[in-house]
């Protein structure tokens, strides 16, 4: 069900829009709200899961997908949570998002070379 809307939302975005680009959370997993719990297991797997439908149908969608995801040895968000983590250690603090828009930033100057 999720594929199929995404899919359906890629194509109205193509049809509205000269470029179109998706990102995503980072490794939910990871986050230190669930650090040490089951949870962390469970919601890595998803992020992987989403992350992979992302990409594919991103590949056949004319979509630029700004991959947000990082193992666990290369996760920034996981080795300095205080830092890069808002309070609830679920969402991103103004660093965090700071972090990921300068990892969409190469993403949209692209997209606006052409």
């Amino acid at each position: 069900m999720v594929r199929t809307e995404l899919k359906n939302l890629y194509q109205e975005a193509n049809l509205r829009g000269k470029a179109v680009v998706m990102i995503s959370s980072g490794n939910v997993g990871t986050a230190a709200a669930f650090k040490g719990t089951k949870k962390a297991d469970e919601y890595d797997k998803l992020s992987r899961q989403f992350r992979e439908m992302f990409i594919s149908i991103a590949d056949e969608s004319n979509v630029t997908y700004v991959d947000l995801f990082a193992e666990r040895e290369d996760d920034v968000f996981l080795r300095e949570p205080k830092k890069y983590f808002s309070m609830d250690g679920l969402h991103p603090s103004k660093e965090g998002y700071a972090y990921w828009y300068k990892s969409l930033v190469p993403a949209l100057a692209e997209i606006l070379k052409k």
